[in-house]
């Protein structure tokens, strides 16, 4: 589902505004740990994706062009899950933050606070808690950018080298070709009087 750019814009332009009310910020920080948890559990199953394709078998049989074209959406995808994920925390730290800002300065009351984080949504609603989470998730990312960014300049030096081998065989493969011999008789076609006849050379 697209984001929808202006009400989110306009959602957080007017943070300051009387018509913000707690149950709008305990909306958008529910949906903030949604998307979290949703690119948790994608760094979880590209890890398990990459521990397989680290295996030494799969990494033999592939070719250099097939790992290329992994390693690159690997890439893709850690890339993309690190920002989103980046992007998503920082706004529920932020929101967060200011949500207790607003009940310290007694225009939220208490009470409502205390039951969004006990009762708020299925995932722990705890800053203090969800911060070890995500800095262990945004570093596992980091890894695993890093270390795809290694295997796929292997990967295109190895692709760079059989393009090479291919080019030279190919180019053997015409120096050693036979020449052709023909071995088909040439007629030639003599007129002799009125009717034609064929004269072998």
């Amino acid at each position: 589902m697209s984001m929808n750019y202006l009400s989110e814009m306009s959602f957080l332009s007017n943070l300051h505004l009387d018509s913000i009310s707690a149950d709008l910020i305990e909306k958008d920080l529910a949906n903030s740990l949604r998307e979290i948890h949703g690119h948790i559990k994608v760094t979880k199953t590209l890890g398990v994706s990459l521990q397989h394709n680290s295996d030494e078998k799969v990494t033999q049989e592939a070719r250099a062009g097939e790992q290329v074209l992994l390693i690159n959406r690997f890439l893709r995808t850690a890339s993309i899950t690190k920002e989103a994920m980046w992007g998503w925390t920082q706004r529920f730290l932020a929101l967060d933050s200011f949500y207790q800002k607003m009940v310290d300065s007694g225009y939220f009351p208490a009470r409502k606070r205390e039951e969004w984080l006990e009762d708020g949504t299925e995932y722990d609603t705890h800053a203090q808690d969800l911060i070890p989470i995500l800095h262990e998730n945004m570093r596992k990312l980091d890894q695993y950018v890093e270390a795809l960014e290694k295997e796929l300049a292997i990967a295109e030096n190895r692709l760079l080298k059989e393009r090479r081998t291919a080019r030279k065989k190919k180019r053997w493969s015409i120096r050693i070709r036979p020449a052709r011999t023909s071995t088909t008789n040439h007629a030639v076609r003599v007129k002799k009087g009125k009717w034609p006849v064929w004269k072998e050379r």
